[in-house]
């Protein structure tokens, strides 16, 4: 037990299975963050989906390889939660607004042709379900992150959902090393994915007083051309619905609903 060889090989197990058991809560608080809010406020749909074609991959491949199961059982853990989270974002929407029932039907049907181009996969092209497997999971992050760059907000997502994946994917690294190291594939899409799963937890850690949709938190607002000259943002307008004209109070109604802008009377 004491050979080198031997220790890093049960270290590497231990970290298997400790992996699997952390990528069980993985999503979990994410998917708390939108039966909370009622809304998928800060996730791209696009990176969600290509994500989750991403880990059903790598499920595949190593399957197919008969890999361990510590190898991979975190990915299985990630598709059944990113499949939820797929579901209620179809539910629940994104900053209040439905995905329609057009964008349902198509994405299902593109997941469903998807695994059966999978499933009749030949062994000989597994070394492309890999590559694929890293093609996407970067592509699927990087919308994300740019989304997350610009609007200086992270929405539903979580710092600790975030650290659990960069973590995992540490763990990933040294597991994949041990057992699999003449896997070019496997190693080569693990640095990636801690490469990328390290931008996102910085995002979530900058971003983090900033969560939240427009539609969850009075804003101020400036000027609003129409209105009278003392009515200039929400706070006052119970003075300006008080002399306002019926159009100038129509128009600040507009402009409120406009902006997502809830204002209240006080």
């Amino acid at each position: 037990f004491l050979d080198p060889i031997c220790l890093r090989l049960a270290i590497s197990k231990a970290l298997g299975y400790v992996t699997i058991a952390g990528a069980c809560l993985y999503k979990m608080p994410v998917v708390i963050n939108i039966f909370r809010s009622k809304s998928g406020s800060g996730l791209h749909p696009v990176s969600v989906y290509l994500e989750t074609t991403s880990f059903v991959s790598m499920v595949y491949y190593n399957f197919q390889k008969q890999n361990d199961i510590s190898t991979y059982g975190d990915n299985i853990s990630a598709t059944l939660q990113n499949f939820m989270i797929v579901a209620m974002i179809w539910y629940y929407g994104i900053d209040g607004k439905a995905l329609g029932a057009g964008h349902i039907v198509l994405t299902a049907l593109v997941f469903a042709a998807f695994g059966a181009v999978l499933f009749v996969c030949p062994s000989e092209y597994l070394g492309s379900v890999a590559i694929y497997a890293t093609a996407i999971s970067t592509v699927s992050k990087l919308p994300q992150i740019l989304q997350n760059f610009q609007t200086k907000n992270i929405g539903v997502q979580s710092w600790v959902t975030q650290l659990t994946a960069f973590l995992g994917v540490l763990a990933k690294l040294f597991i994949c090393i041990t057992e699999t190291g003449d896997d070019l594939y496997l190693v080569g899409g693990t640095v990636t994915a801690v490469a990328l799963n390290g931008v996102l937890f910085m995002q979530s850690v900058m971003y983090a007083g900033n969560s939240g949709s427009k539609k969850d938190k009075p804003q101020q607002c400036g000027r609003v051309e129409g209105l009278p000259a003392g009515c200039i943002n929400f706070r006052n307008f119970r003075h300006c619905n008080a002399r306002g004209t019926v159009q100038e109070q129509r128009t600040f109604n507009l402009y409120m609903k406009r902006e997502h802008i809830i204002y209240t009377y006080r």
